[in-house]
């Protein structure tokens, strides 16, 4: 359990390296880090801040984690139906 923590702490190290230099792949792949607090806090909204570096640079992986996501977390639509 110890040396996988230290390898995914490791992990984010070097994504970050990487991502503040620009590389768009580590952008994305440090977004699923904070998404889900591998290496790090988990913290949804840096997720999405990294997405979108990432999605500006033409990640497709990006691009479509942000349309999905932002879909997904639509406020429910009234129905019309009754029951």
């Amino acid at each position: 359990q110890h040396k996988r923590h230290t390898t995914m702490h490791r992990a984010f190290e070097l994504f970050t390296q990487a991502a503040l230099q620009g590389h768009a792949d580590s952008q994305f792949n440090l977004g699923i880090a904070y998404r889900d607090g591998m290496g790090c806090e988990q913290s949804y909204e840096r997720a999405v801040e990294w997405w979108t570096k990432a999605a500006e640079q033409g990640n497709a992986g990006a691009q479509t984690r942000l349309f999905r996501d932002e879909y997904l977390l639509q406020p429910p639509r009234p129905s019309n139906t009754t029951i």
